[in-house]
């Protein structure tokens, strides 16, 4: 895993050019460069926000949002929004075990049942809250980063939403990004 951490009010550098990160490590990408990062960052898609009345409704039984909610089938690999607090906005990925009105039955690759933590959990979830797994960034996306920017990291298994604070030029044409994590600051 990594050692930088998205907790309440916690900001974090990113160094994409180390081996090992510290949490306050800085992020680093060089231009025209394909690298696998120390810290996994993506590009976040505004498709794959949930709308406010599902965040809202957080703890209660999983319901479907009205209409235009991504219809995964059977046995796909997904990645389920969460909206428990303490993971709110996360993303995990998990297998569709089946459908009912509304909502997704799954099976999550990294989360585990609280009574077996061998098994991985199953659960319900609201059918806005399943959405596809996203294809990799472009080579050299990192490039075009700017401050303000929303994007995700990976985190304990999972794709947290941040937004960039800062971003300084460094060495030989690497960046250096400052990141925040959203809904937690």
């Amino acid at each position: 895993g990594t050692a930088a951490v998205l907790l309440a009010g916690h900001t974090v550098h990113l160094d994409l050019d180390r081996a090992a990160p510290s949490p306050r490590a800085h992020a680093a990408a060089r231009p025209g460069r394909a690298r696998q990062p120390a810290v996994p960052v993506r590009p976040l898609s505004a498709r794959d926000t949930l709308p406010a009345a599902l965040v809202a409704s957080a703890g209660k039984k999983a319901k479907g949002a009205a209409g235009g909610a991504y219809e995964a089938a059977v046995g796909e690999r997904v990645e389920v929004i969460m909206v428990e607090e303490g993971l709110r906005g996360a993303k995990y990925a998990a297998d569709v075990l089946g459908r009912k009105a509304g909502a997704v039955h799954v099976e999550h690759y990294h989360l585990f049942d609280e009574d077996d933590e061998s098994l991985r959990l199953k659960e319900w979830a609201a059918a806005a809250q399943v959405v596809r797994e996203p294809p990799p960034p472009p080579d050299g996306w990192l490039s075009g980063v700017r401050v303000g920017q929303q994007l995700e990291m990976r985190h304990e298994e999972g794709w947290w939403p941040v937004k960039v604070l800062e971003a300084a030029a460094r060495r030989k044409g690497a960046s250096s990004y400052l990141v925040e994590a959203v809904g937690y600051g």
